[in-house]
């Protein structure tokens, strides 16, 4: 397969795998009714077999970074799982408004999804309906009023970064749903500053088709909002 689909970069491939580099404004998953270009179906461009591969990270359509694609049922299968036990480490660089007291927190809360404006609410005390959320960061860089944070989602929920550090008091540079529309201006963004940077996979078992991914380690190439923080070295 070619290195370059259309928008879509490929960082990795082999026979049981694709890793792709998703840019901003690009759906994970087709979608009929929103009719914009997808992964799989720049996949399928290229490959007569992609009918069947399957993205296991989605990503939100203005979220750029890396997502994971499974090539065959029992890749698929195993991805699944590793995701679901958690043996594939997903770390975040994302910019938002003002500075933080601690330079390293977990931050746990409560998260609601409220379907009637496709958005999520965030409370610190468990309510009805709603699941616990834990958002590892840590900070980068501070300029300008801005933090560079690289996060780590404990939990992985519905824009969960996105709610729970707005709800912190530290919304995305260029949130449109969450973020503070006047900082948004100011920056000149429209879109969150929000990138799947790193991919590490760790503790797969001997007996998986994917033990030989064990430990190692994918990042993206392209952070889109990185030119808000000169200092950041990769």
């Amino acid at each position: 397969m070619k290195n370059q689909i259309s928008k879509l970069k490929i960082i990795f491939e082999d026979e049981n795998i694709i890793i792709v580099d998703k840019p901003i404004g690009m759906l994970s998953h087709p979608d009929e009714k929103l009719k914009e270009i997808d992964i799989l179906s720049e996949l399928k461009k290229v490959n007569s077999n992609a009918y069947h591969y399957a993205v296991i990270n989605r990503l939100d359509f203005n979220t750029s970074g890396l997502v994971v694609v499974g090539k065959n049922l029992i890749a698929i299968k195993e991805l699944n799982k590793a995701s679901i036990d958690r043996k594939i480490q997903k770390t975040y660089l994302c910019g938002v408004t003002g500075y933080f007291f601690s330079p390293s927190e977990t931050l746990v809360a409560y998260l609601l999804k409220d379907s009637t404006q496709s958005k999520v609410r965030i409370s610190e005390v468990e309510v009805s309906n709603s699941q616990k959320i834990m958002t590892k960061y840590t900070v980068l860089q501070e300029i300008n009023n801005m933090s560079l944070l690289e996060v780590e989602l404990l939990t992985g929920k519905t824009h969960q970064i996105r709610a729970h550090l707005a709800h912190a008091g530290h919304p995305l540079l260029g949130d449109p749903l969450y973020g503070f529309p006047s900082v948004n201006l100011k920056v000149g963004l429209k879109t969150q500053t929000l990138c799947a940077y790193r991919l590490h996979f760790h503790s797969i078992d001997e007996s998986s088709l994917l033990h030989y991914l064990n430990n190692k380690d994918f990042k993206t190439e392209t952070i889109p909002f990185i030119h808000l923080f000169p200092n950041f070295k990769k």
